[in-house]
């Protein structure tokens, strides 16, 4: 991707960030609130160990999946895309998903621990850091005959969010990585707080330190792209 489409592409960047804090918001805490009312009465212990339940979770996943396809199209508008590029796309989300899940587990979750919506907040994590990331740096690829082994792509993705950064695009992107992991990394305490608070029970720290952190990873490199003057 030329360094010519950084301002429209910027811009689908942070309106996705945008809308997936929007519906977490909009979808997740009114139910939230709702399950409040009926575990007041329950000791905030029993409230923080009561999982936020997969219904909850499958709508949120649901509606992000939908957003995500959005901001596809728009970023294909800007760039076009070809269809083997979606697919590698697809496949780099289920992988990630699967290299989240056990990034959980070596944080401290252990395997048994609802490990469904571990799963579930895995594959959240997954869309949502690397679907905006892919389809730009699956088409770049081009520089050798491997270019089109589905590893290979994926392989580049990976290098694309923690190598060197060579553009503004991709610190962009690599903000928004790194922004996801702070702000996932930030919230993690609120597990072993007692205060039997909605936003403790699990997965929802991940959650909402995935799209805030996001969010802040995004300001960091738009302004960063502001002052740094070494990369187009």
């Amino acid at each position: 991707m030329s360094a010519g489409s950084i301002k429209p592409t910027a811009a689908i960047l942070s309106a996705h960030s945008a809308g997936s804090v929007a519906i977490l918001h909009i979808f997740m805490m009114p139910l939230l609130e709702k399950d409040s009312l009926s575990m007041y009465h329950l000791d905030p212990s029993v409230i923080i160990q009561t999982p936020l339940s997969t219904e909850i979770l499958v709508k949120v996943i649901t509606y992000s999946f939908g957003w995500n396809i959005i901001a596809l199209v728009a970023n294909h508008l800007v760039a076009p895309t070809k269809l083997a590029s979606i697919i590698s796309t697809i496949a780099a989300i289920v992988s990630g998903s699967i290299f989240t899940y056990l990034l959980f587990i070596l944080c401290g979750f252990h395997p048994g621990y609802f490990p469904i919506q571990t799963f579930l907040a895995s594959c959240y994590v997954a869309m949502n850091t690397l679907c905006a990331t892919s389809l730009p740096e699956l088409d770049s690829v081009k520089e050798n005959q491997n270019s089109n082994s589905l590893i290979f792509k994926q392989i580049r993705v990976w290098k694309y969010l923690l190598g060197p950064s060579m553009s503004k695009l991709q610190t962009l992107h690599q903000s928004a990585f790194y922004g996801s992991l702070i702000g996932m990394s930030a919230l993690s305490i609120l597990r072993i707080l007692d205060h039997g608070m909605q936003i403790q029970r699990h997965p929802v720290p991940i959650l909402l330190g995935l799209v805030w952190g996001r969010a802040g990873g995004l300001v960091v490199g738009l302004l960063w792209g502001l002052v740094d003057k070494r990369i187009n």
